[in-house]
């Protein structure tokens, strides 16, 4: 998983893990937010994760939600493309 060979870190090993995690729960399960990152992956900087998932060129929408709370938060989802390489809101 370590492209970089032994010159990788802990702390950007750490961040790779996070960043597959999150695209794989961005494919399977769909939209996430900071909560439930943080909850589930311990993914405390999600905004960063996701930068970092853009840099790779992985198509990501946010918009902002509210939850039960009432509060509103950011939630991420893969964005929608159709046939001819235009993005889609949902």
């Amino acid at each position: 998983m370590c492209s970089q060979g032994d010159s990788m870190n802990a702390t950007d090993h750490d961040k790779a893990s996070q960043n597959d995690l999150i695209l794989e729960h961005l494919r399977t399960r769909g939209p996430i937010t900071a909560l439930e990152a943080g909850h589930t992956y311990e993914c405390l900087r999600l905004g960063a994760r996701i930068w970092e998932l853009k840099r790779r060129g992985v198509l990501i929408d946010s918009e902002m939600v509210s939850v039960s709370s009432g509060k509103r938060v950011k939630e991420y989802r893969l964005a929608n493309i159709d046939v001819n390489g235009q993005t889609n809101l949902f």
